[in-house]
């Protein structure tokens, strides 16, 4: 099934999308889920919970979800034909973020690097480059701004 704009399903409390051939909506996830992602071999579902950490998974053609991973928060993640990219905020002033990697071979996690602790909330998101070599991510270079007082104002 090829799914097409996902979006909240309102007071039913999880995902519709509408099949790309077209047809009635279809409720594809439940409890609150976000940002779905297909996995590469198409049969799975990858999401967030609204307010749970963690990564959530169920069949394209339906069935019961499952965590698959508890340690991501928020939309720092990615799926690759061989797992599951995700980045672990940094704990402290001047520490990385660190990038970890869930291979679906082992069910394993490894951390892979790490990158600037100032990750951009307003523009969420990783993705890794087809040859496995680049990730992208925002950054947030510079947060400054100017108070100014202006004489006469009416």
């Amino acid at each position: 099934m090829d799914l097409l704009h996902p979006r909240p399903a309102g007071r039913r409390g999880g995902s519709l999308s509408a099949p790309a051939e077209g047809g009635a909506e279809l409720q594809i996830t439940k409890h609150g889920a976000f940002r779905p992602e297909e996995s590469p071999d198409e049969k799975l579902l990858y999401y967030g919970k609204y307010g749970k950490d963690g990564l959530w998974s169920m069949p394209v053609s339906g069935g019961e979800e499952r965590q698959v991973l508890g340690s991501i928060t928020g939309m720092n993640w990615t799926i690759v034909s061989k797992g599951i990219y995700y980045l672990v905020p940094a704990t402290g002033l001047g520490s990385r973020n660190l990038v970890q990697f869930y291979s679906f071979k082992t069910g394993q996690t490894n951390q892979v690097g790490t990158v600037e602790e100032m990750l951009s909330v307003d523009y969420p998101g990783i993705s890794v480059s087809p040859d496995g070599r680049w990730l992208l991510y925002s950054y947030i270079a510079d947060i400054s701004s100017d108070l100014m007082m202006v004489d006469h104002f009416r």
